[in-house]
């Protein structure tokens, strides 16, 4: 498990995915546990679980509060976009779309890119 501000990951690493299911969901449930005895609520709405791996694998659903977490084949976690294969591609493709944001509003308000000048 990893926590940094309000962002959480719990990760399970194993041979099989049914393992590794097994293995999340039993530390899903201690953590929420551990929240409802400090009465913190956790959000099912942002919690999104993902087989990190190469190989084809049936998806195995975990619950909070009795509920599914919705699967997804990415990530967001600290700012970095995580896709299910590791290779970087749903992250490069968030960091261009946003740089073209920002140009297209330096662009539209008629100023220059260019060099920042020190002085």
């Amino acid at each position: 498990m990893a926590t940094f501000a309000d962002d959480t990951t719990i990760m399970a690493v194993q041979d099989s995915v049914e393992e590794a299911t097994e293995k999340l969901q039993r530390a899903v449930n201690k953590v929420n546990n551990w929240t409802r005895k400090w009465l913190i609520r956790l959000n099912e709405g942002k919690s999104v679980h993902v087989d990190f791996t190469n190989k084809r694998c049936q998806h195995i659903p975990i619950t909070i509060n009795d509920k599914v977490t919705p699967h997804s084949n990415t990530a967001k976690y600290l700012g970095m976009m995580l896709d299910a294969k590791l290779c970087w591609k749903a992250h490069v493709k968030k960091i261009c779309k946003e740089w073209n944001k920002i140009k297209e509003n330096v662009v539209a308000h008629g100023k220059k890119i260019g060099p920042v000048d020190t002085q």
